[in-house]
């Protein structure tokens, strides 16, 4: 099979999984709405954000080591797998005996906290494993799992019981840990992990590459997440409230993106060194970029009838900040997508370097504008902040791989938003006229990428059917 071929065929493998299990966490959100306030669930949001900010330093991001180790044909599976879980529990065990020190700190929901994070550091370890060691069918159903067990629970400890967060949270822990025991029994991971594999030496070269992923990780979530605490600080955990659920439709954007990510870390991995790979890169990127604008613009569309249904009336406000959390997310997708050439290279630190300017450009803007125009300009901050690690990604990464980005159609499907963005503001006429002009001018400018996209989602397909057939 081409590599096209293979790329869209693991893109299709990983939807099938993703897209089951986050439309089920999506739709799980008016159930949210009604069963709690703006005020708890911005608590629960803030929980796992900072769940997800902690996450590559207690783990030491050793996940994303193994993932890049296990492709390597010169590294053995089982030392690779059994370095990473050794590394991983033993970090967890000191962050237990530091449990009675943050008790000290009154941080809110302390045990769900410190237990969500070690079985997601493990869970995310193993399933890393698995996407890496070629077992893709089993890392996409583990998320569908997940997601049932999370959605079955919700409706359990919110609806029945009226836990409110704690129910939320204790979901959450649950979910995972069930997924944690399907994902290591389907690998079967007696087979690999064992205590004399533990290679001291893999473990420095792991944590060679692993490391400037920490604070890269760091930069990312302060360039993304940490808006958050800015609106908490200046508009108040209702507007973290309203915030979180306009960041649920771009959630969908970023789901989509993931799952074609776990396909091209694969591929980027193995054309990385292919003689045309600079075209191969360029191409993928461009058409990503394309892609993105298109579903854009859909949603835009769709978004303030969709958001009067989906959502109770104390949110519906949040459609007014979708569209430019949706840019937002389109930047920030089109910067990880120019971060994986770093990972392919085996050189992380520049990952680290422009992300800072990102993180920088992010908090300047959001902390000076948010004060003025509140949630708006907490957008506007992170939206310029992933800006800014586009443009330095493609200057930094000519030392590596020159990638070429189509300016001319960037630019026009910038345009396109903002007409689609202003009109959502008019009259019923004018709202539809401007809407139609700009989704026109997406469509038209991306025309060649709409065409190739089909035609090998169709080849693709074909493939698929005579494999399993």
């Amino acid at each position: 099979m081409n590599r096209s071929k293979k790329l869209i065929s693991n893109s299709i493998i990983f939807t099938v999984g993703n897209l089951g299990s986050k439309f089920i966490s999506f739709f799980m959100v008016p159930l949210y709405t009604y069963f709690m306030s703006t005020t708890q669930f911005g608590q629960v949001d803030l929980v796992i954000t900072t769940v997800n900010l902690f996450l590559p330093v207690v783990s030491l991001s050793m996940f994303d080591a193994v993932f890049r180790f296990v492709m390597d044909k010169n590294e053995d599976s089982s030392q690779t797998l059994t370095s990473g879980i050794c590394v991983t529990i033993m970090i967890s065990l000191l962050l237990f005996c530091f449990y009675p020190l943050l008790r000290l700190m009154h941080i809110s929901f302390l045990a769900y906290f410190v237990l969500i994070l070690v079985i997601t550091s493990l869970f995310t370890l193993i399933q890393n494993f698995a996407r890496g060691n070629g077992n893709s069918v089993v890392y996409a159903v583990a998320g569908i799992i997940d997601a049932i067990s999370f959605a079955t629970l919700n409706v359990l400890f919110l609806v029945f019981l009226h836990l409110n967060v704690q129910g939320y949270l204790l979901s959450y822990l649950i979910a995972m840990f069930i997924s944690l025991i399907y994902v290591s029994f389907s690998i079967k991971i007696w087979n690999y992990f064992s205590l004399t594999s533990f290679s001291l030496s893999l473990v420095k070269r792991m944590l060679c590459y692993s490391l400037p992923l920490i604070p890269n990780s760091l930069a990312w979530w302060l360039t993304n997440d940490a808006n958050r605490y800015i609106i908490l600080t200046f508009v108040g955990m209702g507007g973290n409230g309203l915030y979180a659920v306009a960041n649920k439709i771009p959630t969908i954007l970023n789901m989509l993106f993931n799952v074609f990510t776990q396909a091209w870390q694969i591929s980027a991995v193995d054309e990385f060194r292919s003689q045309d790979s600079e075209e191969y890169y360029s191409s993928i990127f461009n058409k990503l970029q394309g892609l993105l604008f298109l579903l854009v613009g859909v949603f835009i569309i769709i978004i303030k009838p969709f958001m009067k249904i989906f959502v109770s009336s104390l949110y519906y406000g949040a459609w007014k900040y979708v569209p430019l959390l949706l840019l937002m997310s389109v930047f920030s997708n089109m910067s990880a997508f120019l971060g994986t050439t770093y990972l392919a290279a085996k050189k992380t630190n520049g990952i680290f370097s422009t992300t800072i300017v990102g993180m920088l450009v992010n908090l300047i803007v959001s902390l000076l504008v948010t004060m003025k125009l509140e949630i708006y300009g907490t957008c506007i901050g992170g939206t310029l902040g992933f800006l800014a690690v586009i443009v330095m990604r493609l200057i930094d990464l000519r030392k590596i791989l020159r990638i070429k980005m189509n300016y001319t159609t960037f630019l026009v499907s910038v345009v396109g938003w903002a007409f689609m963005y202003l009109g959502l503001f008019l009259p019923f006429t004018l709202n539809y006229i401007l809407e139609i002009f700009g989704l026109g001018l997406i469509v038209i400018i991306n025309k060649k990428v709409v065409l190739s996209l089909v035609t090998n989602i169709k080849i693709s397909l074909n493939y698929i059917t005579r494999k399993f057939l």
